[in-house]
């Protein structure tokens, strides 16, 4: 080779260095950026969700001091920034946004009636109260402007419990109870009257109905209403006293709610959370169900704010036809108000006002949360590839893992998507199940009532808890109970089955010690109780042979004898003999053979060979054993019908128990999953020794 030549090599090396390991260099510092970028989405949408906690209950504005009013709160409504307060001795009170009182002002009369509905139009104030009054307040001064008298002159009376202006203001009508019934009356705006004096409602402007839920203003003065069978009914100013059926829901539930829509159609939701687009004709024209069940509902603008039979109150929308947000309550919490702008929620004697439109952008705020959450679980991903560019080894150890994981399912291909349907039905219906309880532990949860971060709280309430540790006692009794139960009888029955020369005798045997495990569990659990160990059960009665003034009585409902009598369940507890019967049948003959050659008898072949040589079932018994023992809570539930401070005191208390007792009884869904969670880590721990010990033996 020439110097010319060689120059030239170098050059070429030198290029090669310079166009190719550059940007390998820069490639390496991909993982890097990628996990720099994707990092800041993380904190990106960790910040969405605080925002998103905060929205959930964030209040208004409203900040008034009402403690002077406190247990004498009837009604509450807000209108063009003011608040109006009724009171149950018959008082109205304005305050504005800054707490500020306006005015207050009495209905005039002496009986202090209180105050049922609160509404607005204009520049009025419409408080109807309990004695069939409703008066008109100026929303300014305060001054009383008129007053309607929900009394016929044929005596008719209406206890205001709502109120409702039609599109055009001209006309107002008031629901309510009219004896056993109830009725809904008409009433001009533009009517006239005094204290003195006032304006009652005509006997032809009265509808009396049964059960009426809900009602709106169609066209002009027809007003519908909907009863408790989801039948609707439309009267009409021409003829108020006569109602004619339009339509109904198909699932035959009530409307908790009815409003108009832009289309001149209606649009309503029952109390099963079903929500109802109906036509101009009272056709349905789209039916959507929410999945909650609903006890109260009102308008609130074009949308429905409804409250839960258990508590909470969330916010449907019309438009989206989906529930925006949820504010968590208590079971007894009222709904006082619901405007555009905010609303108002009684619970334990406080009054709590929440932004709507505030709240009302949840949905936008919880979509960036998933998305800061994917993109979370991607930094991860970037940062643990960027870690093992570090070195070289740990990226060649990196490259070749992922290498042979390709080669070895490309290779296999078809075994591997043969598997995909199994995984993905044990994904969802296990391990979806049990990362969802694990996520509930860290929640104070309740269904359709409360949804509120704790931390570690409900791990700190288990470790407080003195009765869910007591009951490991019993949980480790019956565990070696169990154990025991579930090798040695099942063993020597084998054994003994085995030793059997006769082929027909053996047959009808196996069958014999069979038949028990075919019995349902529960049918077997009762047999035992009533049949066994009851006050006339078996052992009662072998008793009062031997012994002529035997006392009999209950063994399960004394606590010196039921935890023994629990363990005896079952006897003789021979369901796992077929596993042994089966792994014994199955050692080679020649192995028997030698032994008996070697002089070796039948007890010492049991310990000596068989034993050793099923050990792998030995094992598979103890590991499923285990866990079905720490599991089991039925036997203990039937014999303390079901009540968890019967059990304890029994002795017979297990943690299992305390986990179902704590969600069915009490409803602590958050407890209940932490309980699961120390079972599990329990468990766990448990297996992974036992594998392990399995492993190291192999």
């Amino acid at each position: 080779m020439q110097r010319g030549d060689i120059s030239r090599v170098a050059r070429k090396s030198f290029l090669k260095r310079r166009v190719i390991r550059m940007p390998i260099n820069k490639i390496k510092r991909l993982p890097l950026i990628m996990s720099i970028v994707l990092f800041a989405i993380f904190l990106a949408g960790i910040v969405f969700s605080c925002i998103f906690t905060a929205l959930r209950n964030e209040k208004s504005e409203f900040s008034a001091d009402i403690s002077y009013y406190a247990g004498n709160i009837g009604q509450m409504y807000e209108h063009e920034d003011i608040s109006y307060l009724g009171t149950l001795d018959g008082r109205v009170v304005a305050f504005d946004k800054t707490g500020e009182k306006l005015w207050e002002n009495v209905s005039g009369e002496e009986d202090k009636s209180a105050v049922r509905v609160i509404s607005a139009e204009g520049n009025r104030i419409y408080a109807a109260y309990s004695n069939c009054r409703i008066v008109v307040f100026d929303s300014i001064s305060g001054e009383i402007v008129n007053v309607y008298l929900a009394r016929s002159a044929s005596d008719i009376q209406i206890i205001p419990e709502a109120l409702k202006f039609c599109r055009d203001s001209e006309w107002f009508a008031v629901c309510g109870a009219y004896g056993q019934r109830q009725a809904i009356a008409l009433f001009e705006t533009s009517a006239k009257g005094t204290m003195q004096t006032p304006q009652r409602m005509q006997d032809d402007m009265i509808c009396e109905a049964a059960n009426i839920e809900c009602f709106a203003f169609g066209d002009k003065a027809d007003i519908y209403y909907a009863n408790s069978t989801g039948r609707i009914y439309r009267v009409s100013a021409d003829n108020f006293t006569s109602a004619k059926l339009v339509g109904k829901t198909e699932s035959g539930n009530a409307l908790k709610a009815l409003a108009g829509t832009e289309e001149n159609g209606f649009i309503g939701v029952d109390d099963g959370g079903i929500l109802y687009t109906f036509d101009d004709e009272w056709n349905v024209a789209e039916k959507k169900d929410l999945h909650t069940d609903i006890s109260t509902a009102i308008e609130c603008g074009d949308d429905f704010l409804c409250k839960s039979p258990n508590g909470g109150v969330f916010l449907i929308k019309t438009e989206t036809k989906k529930i925006a947000f949820r504010i968590e309550t208590d079971a007894d919490a009222l709904i006082l108000f619901s405007s555009l702008q905010m609303f108002a929620v009684s619970s334990e004697g406080k009054i709590s006002f929440y932004d709507v439109k505030l709240a009302g952008r949840i949905e936008t705020y919880s979509a960036l949360v998933w998305v800061g959450a994917v993109a979370g679980a991607l930094a991860c991903l970037a940062g643990i590839c960027c870690v093992l560019n570090v070195t070289q080894n740990g990226s060649e150890k990196f490259r070749a893992f992922f290498a042979g994981v390709g080669r070895a399912f490309w290779k296999n291909r078809l075994v591997y998507f043969s598997l995909i349907p199994v995984v993905a039905v044990i994904g969802v219906f296990c391990y979806v199940p049990m990362v969802w309880s694990i996520i509930l532990s860290f929640w104070d949860y309740l269904p359709g009532v409360r949804s509120v971060w704790v931390g570690f709280e409900n791990f700190k309430l288990v470790v407080q808890t003195q009765s869910f540790w007591q009951s490991c006692i019993p949980m480790f009794v019956f565990l070696l109970a169990d154990l025991i139960k579930a090798l040695v009888p099942p063993i020597v029955f084998a054994e003994c089955l085995i030793a059997i020369k006769r082929k027909m005798f053996s047959f009808w045997a196996r069958c014999l010690l069979f038949i028990p495990g075919i019995l349902p569990g529960v049918a077997t659990t009762l047999l035992w109780i009533n049949g066994i160990f009851g006050e006339y059960g078996l052992v009662n009665q072998v008793a009062s042979i031997f012994v002529p003034e035997w006392v009999s009585f209950n063994f399960l409902s004394r606590s010196s004898t039921s935890l023994a009598s629990i363990i005896m369940f079952g006897l003789p507890w021979v369901g796992s003999y077929l596993i042994f019967y089966g792994a014994i049948m199955g050692l080679p003959t020649s192995m028997y053979e030698a032994a008996k050659l070697d002089g070796c008898g039948w007890i010492k072949r049991i310990f000596s060979l068989d034993l050793p040589l099923i050990l792998p079932q030995i094992k598979y018994i103890v590991i499923t054993t285990f866990i079905a023992s720490v599991q089991s809570y039925t036997n203990m539930y039937i014999v303390s019908n079901g009540s968890l401070p019967m059990a304890n005191e029994l002795g017979i208390g297990t943690p299992a128990y305390h986990m179902y007792y704590e969600l069915m009884h009490n409803m602590n869904y958050g407890t209940a999953s932490a309980m699961g969670v120390f079972l599990f880590l329990f468990l766990l721990v448990a297996t992974i020794i036992n594998f392990r010990m399995q492993s190291d033996k192999s």
